[in-house]
């Protein structure tokens, strides 16, 4: 809904992390308003402007098989805050196209590091 756009989008950045999206509301009517920029810049556009009407959001799709486009290591740290290892490495796998074992073997890594 209009009102939970803001939360949303930070949501999704959260766990998608950086990807170009749009934000279209009122699709296929006279006052259709599309806004584009990363989730993040959405999230805090529509933070301090809300809006009303219906909304459809689009989101890129994640680079498959491109290590360099991402930096696993933050994106690991950040899954970790608030998922358990395996679901981390199965969520960042299917962002990336990075094989399970390799993102496993360093979340070990980042977690034994961490609690030293």
């Amino acid at each position: 809904s209009a009102r939970r756009l803001a939360s949303s989008l930070s949501d999704m950045e959260a766990v998608l992390g950086c990807r170009d999206s749009a934000v279209v509301r009122e699709i296929t009517k006279k006052f259709e308003e599309v806004r584009k920029g990363s989730l993040a810049e959405l999230s805090e556009y529509y933070e301090d402007n809300p809006t009303k009407g219906e909304i459809v959001i689009v989101v890129a799709p994640g680079a498959k098989n491109n290590e360099s486009a991402y930096d696993l290591d933050a994106e690991i740290k950040k899954a970790l805050k608030n998922m358990r290892i395996k679901d981390a490495v199965n969520v960042i796998s299917e962002l990336t196209g990075v094989a399970k074992k390799k993102i496993y073997e360093r979340a070990l890594e980042i977690k034994n590091e961490s609690e030293q």
